[in-house]
């Protein structure tokens, strides 16, 4: 993987009012998507948020290979809240099956 498009591969697009599962299992709520920072990515427990130039927001496991690709595409480290990093996991099953795959 060397590009910001085969990054997009292995990343959930994450978009308003998409369904989201609790850290608990139990409860289901929308994903409200933050402000958006076109060609900005952000960390947080060992989860990476970036949102490409169309201000589209993905999200994938941090590894120094994903902050290169970030870095050389010429994106900027900002600061905005990163779904599934504090437990939440996506409702879709098949969204959530990525999920898995990406952090388990």
């Amino acid at each position: 993987m060397t590009s910001i498009k085969e990054l997009k591969r292995y990343s959930i697009l994450c978009e308003d009012g998409m369904l989201v599962i609790d850290a608990t299992g139990k409860g289901v709520t929308e994903l409200s998507v933050p402000e958006k920072f076109p060609c900005a990515f952000c960390t947080k427990n060992g989860t990476v948020a970036f949102f490409d130039e169309k201000g589209r927001l993905y999200v994938t496991l941090w590894t120094t290979m994903v902050h290169g690709i970030l870095e050389n595409a010429g994106y900027e480290r900002k600061n905005f809240k990163i779904p599934f990093s504090d437990g939440k996991t996506p409702f879709d099953p098949e969204l959530s099956a990525l999920y898995h795959a990406l952090f388990k």
